[in-house]
């Protein structure tokens, strides 16, 4: 009985901590904001200390590191292309990725990443919309130090999938607002 309450209590916490963040992305009005905030709340439901948001270039080809928590300095400037390293492969393939150890997941072969992360599971998720990447979300370093499970995976793509729309919502307002000022001023110009 009592563990049938802590799990009840623990569905209460993820759904109060995923409905925050979901109020976060809606009411945020700049990109830097939204990013930070986000990411930082994640972290926090998820119970971890490093994660990260590459948003992709307009030529769809490369990711560029927009947001990270808990990076070293040196990965700061980190772009990735599409294909390449774990971000490139998930983006390439918009398919997100939960890795439960590194070490044995035929997956992939980046021997040279173990000797960054204190744990070996993580999880990586694509933002995007049916149709387009907008770019990927990265977590790692559990503090429990046991691997993500399918329900965190299946949170991060619910919070991936309200960052994509918030996104794609402001660059086609914005789009929407450089057709109407054309118009204006071709109207202008039409008198």
């Amino acid at each position: 009985m009592f563990q049938l309450l802590s799990s009840d209590k623990k569905t209460k916490d993820r759904v109060s901590q995923l409905s925050d963040i979901i109020d976060t992305i809606s009411v945020s009005k700049d990109m830097k904001e939204l990013l930070e905030a986000v990411l930082n709340k994640t972290l926090h439901a998820l119970s971890s200390d490093r994660g990260s948001i590459f948003l992709a270039g307009d030529d769809g080809k490369e990711l560029f590191l927009k947001w990270a928590y808990n990076i070293n300095s040196e990965e700061k400037d980190i772009r990735e292309k599409l294909g390449e390293g774990i971000a490139g492969k998930v983006a390439e393939g918009m398919e997100p990725v939960l890795v439960k150890d590194i070490r044995h997941d035929p997956r992939f072969n980046f021997r040279h990443i173990y000797n960054n992360y204190k744990t070996r599971s993580f999880l990586c998720v694509p933002i995007a919309t049916d149709v387009k990447l907008i770019g990927v979300i990265n977590i790692t370093e559990n503090r429990s130090n046991k691997p993500y499970s399918e329900k965190d995976l299946k949170f991060l793509k619910i919070i991936a999938g309200h960052i994509a729309l918030k996104i794609e919502k402001g660059r086609l307002l914005s789009e929407i607002g450089c057709l109407r000022k054309k118009t204006e001023n071709d109207t202008k110009f039409a008198d």
